[in-house]
């Protein structure tokens, strides 16, 4: 006679677990090689953008120049002028990158993250825009007005 006949056998953690399935084995890792991509993209579209607008606004920044502004007032205006844009479209990756997350997580071990963080990295993202577009807009803005002004460059 058993000491503990009374008692329910004791049932083991693996007796539950889900069985292997080929299709979602791999989701965690697609999905870190996913966001590493985009990450990457993000941040040379960001600077591809930023150095094209410096170039195409090398003109009305001279003529500006030319008539008293000053460097600090040409780059923080197009810092500025590159930040509109970059502004909502933070506050719209977060609930697509959430739903991205959502829907490609099924059976994954993905958790979402709290709002603290997707704040952060909302404010992360336009800081990092705000630098990356202030190097190129510096660089262009220091130019002498006169050299900008008879280049035949447009």
């Amino acid at each position: 006679v058993h000491a503990h006949e009374g008692l329910a056998p004791s049932i083991s953690p693996r007796q539950f677990s889900i069985p292997y399935n080929p299709n979602t084995a791999n989701t965690d890792a697609i999905l870190l090689v996913i966001t590493v991509v985009l990450v990457l993209l993000a941040v040379v579209n960001a600077l591809i953008i930023t150095w094209a607008t410096s170039v195409d606004s090398r003109k009305p920044l001279g003529v500006a120049r030319a008539l008293g502004a000053t460097a600090e007032h040409l780059s923080g205006g197009l810092s500025t002028a590159l930040l509109i844009p970059a502004v909502p479209g933070a506050i719209a990756g977060i609930p697509l990158g959430l739903l991205l997350v959502t829907a490609a997580s099924h059976g994954s071990r993905a958790t979402t993250p709290s709002a603290l963080w997707l704040a952060c990295t909302c404010l992360c993202v336009v800081a990092a825009i705000g630098v990356l577009s202030a190097i190129p807009a510096r660089i262009e803005a220091r130019r002498a007005a006169i050299e900008v002004l008879e280049s035949d460059f447009t």
